[in-house]
């Protein structure tokens, strides 16, 4: 009976073939509107960015966390 239900399942799924794999890829991967972060010239230092923002009269924009940063604390 489980044989005959897999064999359903696999004749009604969609063809898999590069083109709609690649399809699929493109659509899980940022568009570069949702990559502009990356446009940003982080700094790690505060030193050194407190020097490049006295210099260009610019704010300095600090991301600080505490624990792991894949949240498993």
């Amino acid at each position: 009976m489980l044989s005959i239900g897999m064999a359903a399942l696999l004749l009604s799924a969609p063809p898999s073939g590069s083109r709609a794999l690649s399809d699929r890829v493109k659509d899980l991967l940022p568009s570069p509107s949702e990559e502009k972060w990356a446009q940003v010239s982080w700094r790690t230092d505060l030193l050194d960015a407190q020097a490049e923002a006295a210099r260009s009269a610019k704010l300095i924009f600090m991301w600080l966390m505490d624990g792991d940063p894949l949240g498993a604390t």
